[in-house]
Formats: C-alpha cells, sequence, structure tokens
C-alpha cells in the first residue's frame, strides 16, 4: 500500500475524531472556548456587525450574490429573525448607528446606484426609509460619527469629504482631503476626525491627516512608520492602534503603530505573533484589542497595550475571511465570512478570560490550533495533478490567496515553497496561477 493511500484511509480515521470532539465541544462549559451558536438564514461576508438596542444586525454583505437581505440576532434568545430587506443590495458599505437608527451608505458591487445611496433603517418598525443621496459615488471608503452626524470620506478614486445631518437630510460638502484614499481606515478622539493610510490607486500610503468639524479643515500629521491600506484600527484610551494589513508588494504586514495624538508621535509596538491579512476584524473588550479571523485562519490573538504583549486566546471552530465581528454583553460574536471557497452562514461566541495561551510579546513559537497537516491535490485545467504537503498554517494561507484572488483582491499566482530535493539550491518555489487551477482536494492527516 502506497503512502498515499494509507494517507487516504488515515484522513478519513482523523475527520471521523474531529467530528466527535466538535460535536462535544459546542456543550463545553469552559467559559475561555468559542461556543457554536444559531446560524443565519443567509450566508455573507464583506459587511460588519452593528449592534443596537442590545441586538447585533447583519446588514446587505455578499454571498452567491451581492445581498440586501438584514438579519437580526437576539443573544438572549438564541435566535436570528429575517428584517425588512433594503431597497439597494450592496456590499463595501459603511453602515453607521446613530439617533437609534441604523444607516447604510454608499458601497459597491449591487444594485445601481447603491454606491451614491442612503437608507435609514427604523427598528420600531422594521422598515427601510431611502434618504438624500451622497454628491458622490463612494465605495472603499471611510466613515465616522462626530456630534450626530455622519462624514463619508474618500473612497476609490476619491479624496472629497461630506458631511450628513439626519435632523434635515441633507448631505454637505466639506474641505477635502490632500489625497485620495481608499482601503483605509478613520477614527475619531476628541471631536477629531483621522484618516489613516490606504491606497491612493497607485501607491500604499503611510500619511495621516487630521479633521476638525469645528473649522472644516484638514491638518497633515505625523505619518505612519510602514505604508499599508486594508488594516484594522482600535482607538483605546485616546490613542490609535492600527493592526496588519497590505504593503508594498502584496505583503503580508504583522506591524502595529501606535499614535497620541496629544504629542503626534507614532510608536512601534510588538508585531502579532501570527501573519494577519487584510480580512481580520479588531475588536476592544475590557482594555484589550482582539484580532479574530485574521488572513482567515482559526487564531484569535489578544493584545494588551499595557503590557505591549500577545496571547493567543482560544481559536475559533472555523476559519474565516471578512466575517462580522461584534462586542456585545463582555462577548464576541464571529459571524459569517468566507473559508475554503464557501461562504458562512455559522456563528460562533466566545467569552474571554484574558488566560490566554502562549504569546508573550509574540517571542515564542505559536501554538498548533490551526488543524493537522494535509496533503493539498490541485488538478490543473490541463489535467496535471499536483501535490503539496503543508502544515496547518501554510493551508490556511493557501486558502486564503484562494479566496481573495477569486474577487481580485489578492496577486493572480500562489507561492509554494517546496521542502524536499533542494539541494544544491537555496530554495525551490513554485508559482501557481489562480485561473490555472481546475480543483483541488485536501486530505488531512495526523503528524
Amino acid at each position: 500500500m502506497s503512502l498515499k493511500d494509507k494517507l487516504k484511509i488515515f484522513s478519513a480515521m482523523v475527520f471521523m475524531l474531529v467530528i466527535v470532539i466538535s460535536s462535544s465541544m459546542v456543550f463545553a462549559a469552559d467559559p475561555n472556548t468559542w461556543t457554536t451558536k444559531a446560524p443565519m438564514a443567509t450566508a455573507r461576508y464583506l459587511t460588519d456587525a452593528v449592534v443596537l438596542n442590545n441586538q447585533i444586525y447583519m446588514i446587505g454583505g455578499h454571498g452567491s450574490t451581492t445581498l440586501n437581505s438584514v438579519e437580526q440576532y437576539d443573544p438572549a434568545t438564541d435566535i436570528w429573525i429575517t428584517k425588512a430587506p433594503m431597497a439597494y443590495s450592496r456590499y463595501d458599505h459603511q453602515v453607521v448607528v446613530t439617533g437609534g437608527k441604523i444607516y447604510a451608505v454608499g458601497g459597491g458591487g449591487g444594485t445601481y446606484g447603491c454606491d451614491t445611496a442612503v437608507e435609514e433603517y427604523n427598528p420600531e418598525t422594521n422598515t427601510w426609509k431611502t434618504m438624500a443621496a451622497m454628491n458622490t459615488r463612494r465605495s472603499s471608503f471611510a466613515s465616522a460619527l462626530v456630534n450626530g452626524k455622519i462624514y463619508a470620506i474618500g473612497g476609490s478614486g476619491v479624496n472629497s469629504v461630506e458631511e450628513y445631518d439626519p435632523a434635515d437630510n441633507i448631505w454637505r460638502l466639506k474641505a477635502s482631503m490632500s489625497v485620495v484614499r481608499q482601503q483605509f481606515k478613520a477614527a475619531v478622539i476628541n471631536g477629531k476626525i483621522y484618516a489613516i493610510g490606504g491606497y491612493d490607486g497607485k501607491n500604499y500610503l503611510g500619511s495621516v491627516e487630521e479633521y476638525d468639524p469645528a473649522t472644516d479643515t484638514w491638518t497633515s500629521k505625523s505619518p505612519m512608520h510602514n505604508t499599508r491600506s486594508r488594516f484594522e484600527i482600535a482607538v483605546l484610551n485616546d490613542k490609535i492602534y492600527v493592526l496588519g494589513g497590505t504593503t508594498v508588494g502584496s505583503d503580508v504586514a504583522s506591524s502595529i503603530e501606535e499614535y497620541d495624538p496629544l504629542t503626534n508621535t507614532w510608536t512601534t509596538k510588538t508585531s502579532m505573533p501570527a501573519y494577519s491579512g487584510a480580512s481580520g476584524r479588531a475588536v476592544v473588550l475590557n482594555g484589550k484589542i482582539y484580532i479574530v479571523g485574521a488572513s482567515g485562519n482559526k487564531l484569535v490573538e489578544e493584545y494588551d497595550p499595557a503590557t505591549d504583549k500577545w496571547t493567543y486566546d482560544a481559536p475559533m471552530l472555523a476559519g474565516r475571511n471578512d466575517p462580522g465581528v461584534a462586542v456585545l454583553n463582555g462577548k464576541i460574536y464571529a459571524i459569517g465570512g468566507r473559508y475554503g471557497g464557501a461562504t458562512l452562514k455559522s456563528v460562533e461566541e466566545y467569552t474571554p478570560t484574558s488566560t490566554g495561551g502562549t504569546g508573550d510579546g509574540g517571542n515564542e513559537n505559536p501554538p498548533v490550533i490551526t488543524g493537522n497537516s494535509a496533503i493539498l491535490e490541485i488538478t490543473m485545467v490541463n489535467g496535471v495533478i499536483k501535490e503539496y504537503d503543508l502544515n496547518g498554517v501554510e493551508l490556511d494561507s493557501f486558502l486564503t490567496w484562494y479566496d481573495n484572488s477569486s474577487n481580485g483582491s489578492a496577486p493572480s499566482y500562489y507561492i509554494f515553497n517546496k521542502k524536499n530535493n533542494i539541494k544544491p539550491f537555496l530554495s525551490r518555489k513554485e508559482y501557481i496561477a489562480y485561473n490555472k487551477i481546475a480543483s483541488f482536494e485536501i486530505k488531512e492527516y495526523a503528524e
């Protein structure tokens, strides 16, 4: 019997064991684990989860097509309820909560006109109302909320800014940023808006601008040490934390920087122990920052600004790219996302205990929590079959690339570092083009 045949048999045994273990985990009492909750009715990703009146809302996004559907989750009953749909389907949009209403703003990929359209949801009446449209088409933009007013900032090919006042339903053009920004983040501290990093269509950005709504002026601030886009951001103790993202050459950044508006300085902090791509989510809870779904793997990383150290928390039950992540009543919810070519409707709940694992500032090796090793068998369009022996992290990396390549947000090829027959070379790399892959099969085995 060949090694490959043995692996097939052993993989089946491991798969059955994983099913038994996973089933028991659902009922585990340990608070430092992820627990499976009721799934959504519709699988979706590329939308944010928002919280209003102790309920979680998932609005629009992308599934098998661009969505206009809306779902509301009640953690007390573990029930999802389908709510009234939007008039416009959309993803890559902004969702803002203010005055007891939810506003869906701009976006792309959906109903014609969605990139300027604004809709207001009233949870009391379960109705959507079409509001005044923005002056400028926007996707991959940022939003901010200051004094009850919504600011739409930048976007693909755009440096303009506009302010929306729900009281009179009017969008007003404001002073523009000095540069075009897309795939960036905005943060609010002490009534000022900070536009950070991003991409201008040609270059990754490290520049930072501060907007004062009182004077309608932008002021250039100290730039980050690293250029980056599609990163995560967190505000804690009046400081801004920029985490991960994409930088020159589509490399994955694991670096972190802290910005202090009082001193206008950026400080490089301890990098994330595991790489973090552009598909994770950052949330703040109990004075800590949590990264969930980084690069589509199951890892959950916890950062303590007081000690500048990282800790591994319990891994999710499923890997997720671009999930919705919400914090409610001391718990973290990971909702939907995309993984391994499939869009997810599953939901997980996590109660952090801050006991964590062995991060220790990233100086120790991460625990093996991303699954067993596997034989990845790729069938090319010309019928050639290629095999790669990958560990859990390597497999997650490939699946993340495959997902992102399907929507054009990753390079058109993947690089495998070949581990056998290297001599006399320093390394052997094989480049696999996305459009040359017909199918692939994953055959898991225990090391």
